[in-house]
């Protein structure tokens, strides 16, 4: 991977946005390293990874409940027909849905959706 410090990479921005398709870019402050630059391609093959991997550890989380995923399903349903979730957990607008059908190039999105919320989570932990 080739590093840069982050003063040189602001001259030299375009410059290296047109070598991120060879590999990343580190950026350093002070010798440190604070950011990483990708191209979209490894991005969005790093999120589908993300996505997998959390769709994985769900799974396995239902097997160990020995719940099945209809049984969550129909009990999560239970709940929003019943008011028992908060109104902001229930507002889910089209274009974030198709958002993140975009994401994993039209995959599943309640999955997505599950997952996104999951690393919400996660990273407001």
């Amino acid at each position: 991977m080739k590093t840069v410090p982050l003063a040189e990479a602001r001259r030299r921005f375009s410059a290296l946005l047109s070598k991120l398709g060879e590999e990343p870019i580190m950026l350093t402050r002070r010798g440190k390293p604070v950011a990483v630059l990708l191209s979209l391609e490894e991005y969005e093959r790093l999120r589908r990874l993300e996505a997998y991997d959390q769709f994985e550890a769900l799974s396995q989380t239902l097997r160990e409940s020995g719940s099945s995923a209809r049984e969550l399903h129909r009990s999560s349903r239970n709940e929003l027909d019943e008011g028992r979730v908060a109104e902001t957990d229930r507002i889910v607008t089209d274009e974030y849905i198709e958002e993140l059908r975009g994401i994993l190039k039209g995959g599943n999105a309640l999955g997505t959706l599950m997952r996104e919320r999951e690393w919400e989570r996660r990273r407001d932990k």
